[in-house]
């Protein structure tokens, strides 16, 4: 009689009114049993046998009261169901002040009605929670509450925002409220009709017999794709000057084709202007059999503007890379004018075409009429003057290119005239860093080269195209020239500078007088007792409020700093983020990746990678007004000592977190691995880590010592030798391994793959494997010969090895029948593994003979 219920908010909020000696009473119970409570200031009880007292005065004071039936549809919070009469009578307004509030009852009707978008009218929202809580216990999905007003936000902004929810979860708003003149109606000009004739045929049809005249010569006809790419036939009967491109008698498409390419891509996208071509490099020659009809096929990359070339043979379906480039948007600026005086000048020995085509034949380089344009040539101290005349031929199919690929061709053959001539080399075109094109060259103009570079097997060089009025048309900046026979060492000298590793550097522990001591903390706590220990040490450290969050059947507040919600909830997960307020956070502490482990049923650790990308969703998508900075904690997931071993289940976190800190670099996401051997030693270094505002993005803690992330130059000579070397495993090791299958019908393709250690759970035993069968079933299990029905049946589906001896090591609880060191023979599913988990239910097995080895 001294207490009552005054409101059920939610499923997980209860308030009760009335005498406040039997509340405290009360309150103590709640506590004893671990049951958050606390006292509301309020001026009266409410709700409670106190107001009784009051009943003939208030029934007496609103006898005059009229009520009506609602307009809108509305729901009582006394009665908790909807009012469909005129009941507001006075006997309901002594039960508003005296009965309980049945709020939880009215959403639950509201949600059954269909209504599941809630706007909170106030100051601050105070049932932002309740209302989520009922929504998710009534299974409501796609359920939303907005605010009209949040303290210390601006007021005309959050009223707008939640307009602007509405409108955006598809319910209409009256914009003549906000409009109230309107707009202006125009009228739209009418569209004259066109009367056209449509022949009913397809694009692919109509190219079939007819092609396309304006298809360029090289690029050929654009396909339907999701990107854009073309294709096209090199066909030597279209493409004539072909077959006289030769190297050492092989027919060769000519380096200068694949800068056409490029520039057709541009004029096919940007029009007939000036262009840049950059970092152009030729891959691989293309080869072009008397007999063959190869099928050249370029893309493009929009987003990347970078374009690639590949070929087929046309009776065969493997394409082959050749060439990639990209395309500059950057404007050439004014044009450019040459001094052919200048340059003649500097060079004044001349040479004699023909001779020079004897030699380049000497060397290899059997050029036909169309690549023999140079017409005069004279070299100077590393430089280059031609004067060059195409074939005439060209008059007829010189305006379908941009840069006819003999006429570029020939610039580059110029010069091989500046080498020496002990210099038997064969040099072919194998990159460029820049190229300008202005304008097309017509068949006469001028080429100008001057040699940057020399090395062994390597020569770098400029080139200019010009008109005979020295306007620049063509611009060649960093052309790398490679000798056929050149040595592998001056390739790796190229690429040197371009390759990098990444390592774990030794540090010292951070400074602790840079710690932050101020602010909430979030903990997500394992089930290992190292969030236990973490958080003892905060507090130590006095961090302040430190809330702890772990796994259970349901979202349940214990109390201010205790959180249970469903590890695999996207909802519980939201409702935390609002609910701590985590915007309010100094630091949040994921330790959930410190349970995940390799099993059978989730090999590569996707469920738990799953549960990391929901809680960081959830993050990111609460109060952004100050994100709190995060950490990622993981044990043995990143590869930092030799020899350790590695938790394969947690490697996805760390994919995740170096996602999140790209994408959301404000909450400065933080990835700490602790040592994989279980050892407390590196909790109170991790909480240092954690105290102190460290720049560094990624760590490592091993016992004692402290390593970060770096990015470090290394020799491609280096890591070409790191690539090729093997780690044998050893079946004495202490590392899990097995063996998989990698790819299907070869054998050859088996590897063993590094595992997990699982530790046994009720009646599981884990056995160390000695020595292990290959049957017959598992050659045709690895060759796919096994028919779906048999691999089903079977009992042991496609894993592989079916008989093994070995030693049980661990044994869980309520294991009688095995002990540690018991040596058995037995039928395990995936024997060929150093360790298996399994239940004693599914263990076949008997004692192994002393006198009998495992083999």
């Amino acid at each position: 009689d001294q207490v009552s219920i005054a409101a059920i908010n939610s499923p997980a909020s209860l308030t009760l009114s009335g005498d406040a000696k039997r509340l405290e009473e009360i309150a103590a119970q709640l506590e004893a049993k671990g049951v958050f409570n606390s006292f509301l200031r309020v001026e009266l009880a409410y709700h409670s046998p106190i107001m009784e007292s009051l009943k003939d005065e208030l029934l007496q004071s609103l006898s005059a009261l009229r009520p009506k039936s609602p307009a809108i549809p509305l729901y009582s919070s006394v009665t908790g169901q909807i009012v469909n009469e005129a009941s507001y009578d006075t006997e309901y307004w002594y039960q508003n002040i005296r009965q309980p509030v049945r709020f939880a009852k009215a959403i639950e009707n509201l949600n059954k009605d269909g209504h599941k978008l809630f706007l909170e009218v106030g100051s601050h929202p105070v049932l932002f929670t309740d209302i989520k809580q009922c929504m998710l216990q009534n299974k409501v999905r796609g359920g939303s509450v907005l605010t009209s007003l949040r303290r210390k936000q601006p007021e005309i902004a959050t009223l707008l925002e939640a307009f602007g929810s509405f409108y955006t979860l598809g319910y209409p708003i009256d914009w003549k409220n906000f409009y109230a003149k309107g707009g202006h109606y125009v009228k739209l000009p009418t569209y004259p009709w066109q009367r056209e004739t449509h022949w009913n045929e397809t694009e692919e049809a109509l190219f079939d017999h007819l092609g396309d005249p304006n298809d360029h010569p090289l690029l050929g006809h654009r396909l339907t794709a999701p990107n854009p790419c073309w294709e096209s036939t090199l066909n030597q009967n279209y493409l004539p000057y072909l077959k006289e491109h030769c190297i050492q008698e092989t027919v060769v498409l000519p380096g200068a084709a694949y800068v056409e390419v490029g520039l057709a891509i541009h004029q096919a996208f940007y029009e007939n202007k000036p262009c840049t071509l950059e970092k152009l490099t030729f891959h691989q020659a293309l080869l072009i059999h008397p007999s063959d009809e190869p099928i050249l096929r370029l893309n493009y990359d929009e987003a990347k503007r970078e374009y690639s070339v590949y070929s087929r043979s046309r009776d065969d379906n493997n394409w082959t890379h050749h060439a990639i480039g990209t395309l500059s948007l950057v404007p050439l600026g004014d044009a450019v004018r040459a001094n052919l005086g200048k340059f003649r000048g500097r060079c004044q020995k001349m040479v004699d075409a023909k001779t020079l085509y004897t030699q380049l034949e000497k060397r290899g380089l059997q050029y036909g009429p169309y690549f023999q344009g140079i017409h005069k040539l004279w070299l100077g101290t590393d430089e280059v003057l031609a004067q060059i005349e195409g074939y005439e031929g060209l008059a007829t199919e010189h305006e379908s290119y941009r840069i006819h690929p003999t006429l570029l061709d020939i610039s580059f053959q110029s010069l091989i005239a500046l080498l020496d001539d002990d210099d038997a080399n064969v040099y072919v075109p194998v990159s460029i860093l820049k190229l300008k094109f202005r304008a097309s060259p017509t068949r006469q103009f001028w080429s100008y080269g001057c040699l940057t570079n020399r090395s062994a097997g390597f020569i770098d060089a400029d080139i200019i195209l010009c008109d005979d009025e020295g306007n620049v048309l063509v611009e060649v900046n960093g052309l790398r020239c490679q000798a056929l026979t050149a040595a592998k060492v001056e390739e790796l000298e190229y690429l040197e500078p371009w390759f990098y590793k990444v390592l774990w550097e030794q540090t010292q522990p951070v400074d602790m007088a840079k710690t932050e001591k101020t602010g909430s903390w979030l903990l997500f706590m394992d089930q290992g007792g190292i969030g236990e220990k973490l958080a003892e040490q905060l507090l130590a450290h006095d961090v302040g409020t430190v809330i702890q969050v772990r796994p259970g059947s349901q979202f349940q507040q214990q109390d201010k700093t205790h959180f249970l919600i469903r590890r695999d909830s996207k909802p519980d997960m939201a409702l935390l983020m609002e609910t701590v307020e985590v915007g309010t956070c100094q630091r949040v502490v994921y330790l959930w990746g410190l349970d995940a482990v390799t099993c059978d049923d989730d090999p590569t650790g996707l469920a738990e990678s799953f549960v990391c990308l929901h809680f960081i969703q959830a993050l990111l998508q609460a109060d952004k007004s100050h994100p709190p900075r995060f950490f990622l904690v993981t044990r043995g997931a990143q590869p930092v000592l030799d020899s350790e071993p590695f938790a394969l289940a947690q490697v996805p976190i760390v994919g995740i977190g170096r996602v999140a800190a790209t994408e959301e670099p404000s909450y400065r996401c933080t990835l700490v691995d602790i040592d994989p051997d279980g050892s407390v030693d590196s909790i109170p270094l991790l909480a240092r880590e954690l105290l102190a505002n460290s720049p560094e993005q990624e760590l490592a803690l091993r016992g004692n010592e402290r390593y970060v992330y770096r990015l470090v130059r290394e020799s491609v000579e280096t890591l070409a030798l790191e690539a090729n070397q093997q780690t044998q495993l050893s079946v004495s090791t202490e590392h899990p391994f097995e063996l998989e299958i990698g790819t299907p019908g070869i054998l050859d393709e088996l590897r063993f793959r590094e595992t997990q250690r699982r530790e046994p759970g009720p009646r599981e035993v884990e056995i160390k494997i000695h020595a292990s069968a290959i049957s017959t079933q598992d050659v045709l299990t690895v060759n796919k010969r096994l028919p779906n029905k048999v691999l089903e049946t079977s009992g042991y589906g496609d894993s592989l090895g079916m008989e093994a001896a070995g030693r049980i090591v661990r044994v869980g609880e309520g294991v009688k029948d095995y002990r540690v060191g018991d040596a058995i023979v037995a039928l395990l599913r995936g024997s060929l593994r150093t360790y298996v988990t399994l239940p004693i239910d599914a263990l076949f097995s008997v004692q192994k003979w002393a006198h009998i080895n495992y083999e």
